[in-house]
């Protein structure tokens, strides 16, 4: 491999790199045996390019939250802490067919820049389909909790699946995620909205939950 291409530079490199044991040293040499195909795969992960302020990691004191395991029967409308606008949510697809989950931790972060809803989930850590909930734990959390939930008629916003025993397509991940917005209330009650992708974050109160 000549010199003078991308790898042959990477290849350079290494050779001044005196600490064999230093983080940076592995992680070119790892990239200086990937293949051309590799690294253009690489540079087509959607988080690569993501933007990187638009969101804080809200950091909350004690255990991080966990979501028990769960079988997955439980649904979305069988919460009855969850006022659910039915009309906005039954016509999206949100199927019956469920899946048993593990023990789960979760995130929450803080909107911190404007952006659409999209580009919010985009700059999370992992790839599409390690991002979502199922509809048990979506119910499940908001049952557990309702804490971490914003005050009153401010929103969280969180991933979920149609048909959680589809897979997620990860250039097409809208056909098999929605997107929700829990709202909720002074009565105790959590208003559940559906959201589009490109809906435009006009508020830095909005948080998001997610998988750890």
């Amino acid at each position: 491999m000549g010199k003078n291409t991308g790898l042959g530079l990477i290849g350079s490199t290494l050779e001044r790199v005196q600490n064999e044991d230093s983080l940076y040293y592995s992680a070119l040499k790892r990239l200086n045996n990937s293949s051309e195909e590799e690294i253009r795969e690489y540079l087509k992960m959607p988080n690569l390019h993501a933007p990187k302020s638009i969101l804080r990691r809200i950091i909350m004191e004690g255990e991080t939250p966990k979501i028990r395991p769960l079988s997955g029967k439980k649904l979305l409308f069988d919460y009855d802490c969850l006022n659910i606008n039915l009309s906005g949510i039954r016509n999206l697809g949100l199927s019956e067919n469920y899946v048993s989950t593990p023990e789960t931790a979760i995130r929450l972060d803080k909107v911190v820049t404007r952006g659409t809803i999209k580009q919010v989930f985009n700059s999370l850590p992992g790839v599409w389909s390690q991002k979502w909930f199922s509809q048990n734990q979506v119910g499940q959390t908001c049952e557990d909790f309702g804490y971490l939930l914003p005050p009153a008629d401010n929103a969280v916003v969180i991933l979920c699946k149609k048909d959680e025993k589809l897979p997620i397509d990860q250039d097409n991940f809208t056909e098999n995620l929605i997107i929700l917005s829990l709202v909720p209330r002074a009565s105790g009650f959590i208003n559940v909205y559906y959201v589009s992708f490109e809906t435009k974050i006009i508020t830095e109160n909005t948080l998001v939950l997610s998988p750890l």
